[in-house]
């Protein structure tokens, strides 16, 4: 069986291309020059097609795709066979599933595979720009020491790919350090989406700070990992380039968050992650910004904008009273502050009110 891949083309890699199940992670491209590995943990197959197409259109092509098989029920691997004339690419199918318990440990199994010494974490279901990877080699040599966390541009689309109105539209500074960049996320105007799609990092400081935090679902996974890396490495955009990103029901975000589920255990799971974010400024000897995390930590679970139901309060109540054990009187007044501008807003009586009063005004 004879299979041609763009690049550089060992038997090694024919036969685990042709026998997937056969490799160990230890086996897959023993390869360690200075290159780009983009890994796709993947398991749904809708927008999986469409996710490769964007990476063919690629204006560099420096760069190989390991798209990594979370033992999906669906078969994959028919739809990344045709690409593999038009891509460096991988296809390796595990046949245990981690993802619905950790998502960070099949993750971290994926990045085994590769042996580059650059990694980008993309996604089965989202998109780039066709200038993506040429940004970042262009920018590769900015930071001598090679550690630096290199961010593209963002937004967010749906289900048929187009941006969600009023959105966050990503407006990065060129260059932020860890501090910065949370005290940009805090903000009433926060235009810094943070999602794991759009940072490339050099596999040296994965190592070094012993990988992603793992968190139940990977939900705050990103909130939380990239600040603690830019501790030791910062942030720089890249001038070109953009990740969109899709918020749709079959995520898990998108089925709590924006598609109207119950947010409760979103809610819960933020508390481990606000707990680690005040860890960061705890561990170099600052004080946490307290209240804006608060009211960020409010404001999340209001987007959108439906009322919180009672076991949603109960569980935002509940949290905020972990994370914030002092402040009680502040902490519930900015809580409930929050918590009742839904509820205001979605009341007919006081719409019928309002717009009786604007009815009313002298012209």
């Amino acid at each position: 069986m004879e299979i041609s891949l763009r690049g550089q083309t060992t038997w090694m890699e024919v036969f685990l291309i042709s026998r997937p199940e056969a490799a160990l992670a230890t086996d897959v491209l023993p390869n360690s020059e200075d290159r780009l590995a983009v890994i796709v943990p993947a398991f749904k197959s809708h927008h999986l097609r469409v996710m490769l197409e964007s990476f063919v259109a690629q204006t560099d092509q420096r760069f190989r795709l390991y798209v990594v098989d979370d033992a999906s029920p669906e078969d994959l691997e028919p739809i990344v066979a045709p690409f593999r004339s038009q891509l460096d690419i991988v296809y390796r199918r595990f046949p245990k599933n981690l993802g619905h318990r950790s998502p960070v440990s099949h993750w971290a199994r994926a990045i085994d595979l590769s042996h580059e010494s650059w990694l980008w974490v993309f996604s089965d279901d989202d998109v780039v720009s066709p200038d993506c990877v040429e940004a970042f080699w262009a920018a590769r040599d900015i930071h001598p020491n090679g550690l630096c966390l290199y961010r593209l541009q963002a937004d967010i689309i749906d289900e048929s790919g187009q941006r969600i109105p009023h959105s966050i539209v990503t407006n990065y500074p060129s260059e932020q350090t860890w501090d910065q960049h949370i005290q940009a996320l805090i903000k009433r105007n926060n235009t810094q989406l943070v999602v794991i799609q759009n940072i490339i990092f050099p596999r040296s400081l994965y190592v070094s700070q012993g990988g992603f935090e793992d968190y139940p679902k990977a939900i705050w996974t990103d909130v939380v990992t990239w600040p603690r890396w830019a501790q030791v490495a910062g942030f720089h955009t890249l001038a070109g380039g953009r990740v969109s990103f899709r918020s749709h029901a079959a995520g898990y975000t998108g089925s709590t968050l924006h598609q109207g589920g119950d947010r409760s255990q979103l809610i819960r799971l933020a508390t481990p992650a606000f707990k680690d974010i005040c860890a960061l400024y705890t561990r170099v000897g600052k004080k946490p910004p307290r209240w804006g995390l608060l009211n960020w930590f409010a404001r999340i679970f209001r987007y959108g904008s439906r009322p919180l139901s009672k076991s949603e309060r109960i569980a935002a109540s509940t949290s905020l009273k972990e994370i914030w054990p002092d402040w009680p009187i502040v902490r519930e007044t900015v809580f409930w502050w929050h918590a009742s501008r839904p509820l205001i807003r979605h009341n007919r009586g006081i719409q019928f009110l309002a717009l009786r009063g604007m009815r009313s005004r002298p012209r």
